[in-house]
């Protein structure tokens, strides 16, 4: 029997942005997001997101596509001074415009947070 292709995403991924608790580790989450990129997936549900998206039956890999995109900036940071002084909704606005994840204000501080925790683990990859 086929799978469904449904991937229970827990706190791996989230609408709008993921939660960074390890910025040491984002290097080995690129690589375990982009090994999820190739599952059979036609659905994700992650534990945060937006009831409408769930609703809906949940998101497509565009999810993962946006959590990629969102963290290799945020690595880039480290690097380009201005890129980390910029607000969620300017930061994102490319990710945002593909319709994959919505901008929420609420997500704010926690930008700022990854951010921070990011700044705080040195330069360079």
């Amino acid at each position: 029997m086929a799978g469904i292709g449904l991937l229970l995403a827990g706190d791996t991924l989230e609408d709008p942005i993921t939660f960074v608790s390890e910025a040491d580790r984002l290097a080995q989450h690129l690589v375990d997001l982009e090994r999820m990129s190739g599952w059979p997936i036609d659905r994700i549900l992650p534990n945060h997101g937006s009831l409408e998206a769930i609703e809906r039956g949940g998101y497509d890999k565009g999810l993962i596509a946006a959590t990629q995109a969102y963290v290799q900036k945020l690595l880039r940071c480290r690097n380009e001074p201005d890129l980390a002084k910029q607000d969620l909704k300017t930061f994102g606005a490319d990710m945002f415009a593909t319709g994959a994840v919505e901008y929420f204000a609420l997500y704010e501080p926690v930008h700022r947070q990854n951010v921070e925790a990011v700044l705080a683990t040195g330069t360079g990859r």
